[in-house]
């Protein structure tokens, strides 16, 4: 899915040279061909329209760190998250700096995405930054989740899940638990 967005792009993503204000940060500018990606989320937003369950996004390269450069992600507040940095904790951020395509999953407000990462990169191999493409998987998390509750360890036992902290969080989720699914694993009381 990731490489069918990449093909939909009119023109080659490359750097202007110049930064510009991309939410409340100066990032390097790029272009497709001469279009600015940074905070062009209404390129996004026709995507996602066409093709459903998708998600494509831009981020860019300051220095050492990245930045979500186009993105349809909201804040809490519903507003954009254009020009956030991005947390070292994400995976695909080590892959991109290696100059890798990664593909993994993700989390975002308890839901389960499929994630692709492509470095984007100037003619000498310098990541710039990356395209990403998140894709619902919920259909397929629900289904994991109905198999994996179906079974009984040994005579009452049951499996579950817990995730990693991801993102911002700094505490482990329970994915998949027969009564404490979505919980922080702090929530879950004595046991």
């Amino acid at each position: 899915n990731l490489r069918v967005f990449e093909r939909s792009l009119d023109g080659h993503i490359r750097a202007s040279g110049r930064s510009i204000a991309t939410g409340k940060e100066q990032l390097p500018e790029l272009l497709l061909g001469n279009t600015p990606i940074n905070g062009n989320t209404p390129l996004l937003e026709a995507y996602r329209k066409a093709n459903p369950g998708r998600e494509p996004s831009f981020v860019i390269r300051s220095g050492e760190r990245y930045y979500r450069g186009a993105t349809l992600l909201k804040n809490a507040a519903g507003e954009s998250r254009n020009g956030e940095a991005l947390s070292d904790k994400e995976e695909y951020v080590a892959y991109l700096n290696r100059g890798e395509p990664y593909a993994g999953t993700i989390q975002r407000n308890g839901k389960m995405y499929a994630l692709a990462a492509m470095p984007i990169k100037d003619d000498s191999g310098k990541v710039l930054g990356g395209i990403t493409l998140r894709l619902d998987a919920e259909d397929n998390i629900a289904l994991l989740k109905k198999k994996l509750l179906g079974l009984t360890v040994g005579k009452s036992g049951y499996p579950y899940i817990i995730s990693q902290p991801y993102g911002d969080q700094t505490e482990s989720v329970y994915i998949i638990h027969p009564t404490l699914e979505g919980k922080k694993t702090g929530e879950a009381g004595p046991m």
